[in-house]
């Protein structure tokens, strides 16, 4: 239950440490409040119902973090997707201007603002503390929920792997997610 809500959080963009203990505190508050609600509160409903709504607004408290947490990870997901194929227009031509890869990376992350660019400036520097470029592109996978990433990850990999140019996988993932994004338009 607590490494879901570290996922969710993760979704979210929620990193530090103290985003866990804060969630948690907040659940057992507002369940402590709906609890605090129901015995106060004025009966509602037939007789013998009270203990009914204590339990329903205590749960309700408990898992409204929940919900609100799994929220904000899904819209930041769509963020996430909707800026990719721009951001992967953007290292294509760093990349066919001459820039190394992680140089593409860097640039574009830094010309973004949105959840994408905050994900690859972490990679960046999860690269820069040693964490080797593959693992370091898992990461930011595993970080994120977006099918399209998750290719753009395993091209990119499988690229450096084997030899192949970046710039032309870029070229490919780049009119792939053009394509994908046109297609749900």
């Amino acid at each position: 239950w607590v490494d879901s809500l570290k996922k969710n959080l993760s979704l979210a963009g929620y990193y530090d440490g103290a985003a866990l203990e804060r969630t948690l505190l907040a659940k057992f508050a507002l369940a402590g409040l709906g609890i605090l609600v129901a015995l106060i509160g004025p009966q509602i409903g037939a007789a013998g119902m009270k203990p009914f709504w204590i339990i329903g607004l205590a749960a309700f408290g408990f898992w409204v973090p929940d919900l609100l947490i799994y929220s904000k990870g899904k819209e930041r997901q769509a963020k996430i997707e909707l800026e990719l194929p721009d951001t992967l227009d953007q290292m294509r031509m760093s990349v066919d201007a001459g820039l190394g890869f992680d140089a593409a990376m860097q640039r574009a992350a830094q010309a973004g603002d949105g959840p994408l660019a905050q994900e690859m400036l972490r990679m960046l520097h999860e690269i820069q503390l040693g964490v080797s470029r593959a693992e370091a592109m898992k990461d930011l996978a595993d970080r994120t929920n977006v099918s399209d990433l998750d290719s753009f990850v395993l091209a990119i990999v499988q690229s450096s792997s084997y030899g192949i140019p970046v710039a032309k996988v870029l070229r490919v993932q780049s009119d792939e997610l053009r394509s994908k994004r046109r297609d749900r338009a």
